[in-house]
């Protein structure tokens, strides 16, 4: 659900969240009585995408194409977020995941770090808290970076290439910056306009395939079920 949502984080003044006073609270009866508005609002959005040509999102998602092109697109054209950027809640969802990005942040491209160097780096920086702590480290704890850190291993973290050399106490930790492919960022970054170029260019294939239906008159054809079909089409993929 991370990589399907459109995350808000709301500021909580108060210390404990029960503590909170609800002027308008919003249970079961009150979203009954609403669901007329709120199935309104989602039917402009889908209409007010339609408009517009049915843009694609500034991302999409190999996952989920389709999903994304769709919903992505509505929410985006309606003036929101795109709803498949990354969210920038990693420190809650991942903390291991945020220090060893900020780690490799910190690390010198074409420099050899020892295990030491790493600790220190992390306890200056207050990477991996839990697992370093304030003083010396266990070797438990020591465990547990390492494997922590092996599992990042020839893998591209932002911008960097993390690698680690040779085993036991001769063991060596580097980064490198990763060159630029603009190839990486096609399937992540289809524009408004260029969706709606795609969107031109699919309509008219599809008045092209409709009109020569027509011409036969064994399989006539009329464009209103085409019209409910797309309809429907749209209405599935904001059901999902």
């Amino acid at each position: 659900m991370r990589r399907r949502s459109l995350v808000v984080e709301l500021h909580l003044e108060v210390e404990r969240a029960e503590d909170r006073e609800f002027r308008r609270p919003l249970d079961l009866p009150i979203l009954l009585a609403l669901r007329p508005k709120i199935l309104a609002a989602c039917w402009s959005l889908v209409r007010h995408w339609h408009t517009q040509g049915q843009p694609s999102p500034i991302r999409a998602h190999s996952a989920f194409p389709t999903w994304a092109r769709v919903i992505g697109g509505i929410v985006q054209s309606a003036g929101f977020a795109c709803p498949l950027d990354t969210a920038k809640v990693a420190i809650v969802a991942d903390e291991d995941g945020e220090a060893m990005r900020r780690l490799v942040e910190l690390m010198q491209p074409g420099v050899q770090y020892t295990f030491a160097d790493i600790v220190g780096l992390c306890r200056t920086n207050e990477c991996f808290v839990g697992i370093i702590g304030e003083t010396e480290m266990t070797n438990g704890a020591r465990v547990t970076l390492g494997r922590l850190l092996g599992r990042y291993d020839q893998r591209r973290v932002k911008d960097r290439h993390f690698v680690i050399d040779g085993r036991g106490h001769h063991r060596r930790y580097h980064v490198d910056v990763v060159e630029s492919d603009a190839r990486l960022h096609v399937p992540h970054a289809v524009s408004a306009q260029a969706g709606k170029l795609l969107c031109a260019k699919t309509d008219l294939n599809e008045r092209a395939e409709r009109a020569e239906r027509v011409s036969q008159p064994a399989e006539p054809a009329t464009t209103e079920p085409e019209v409910q079909t797309r309809q429907c089409g749209i209405g599935t993929a904001w059901s999902r």
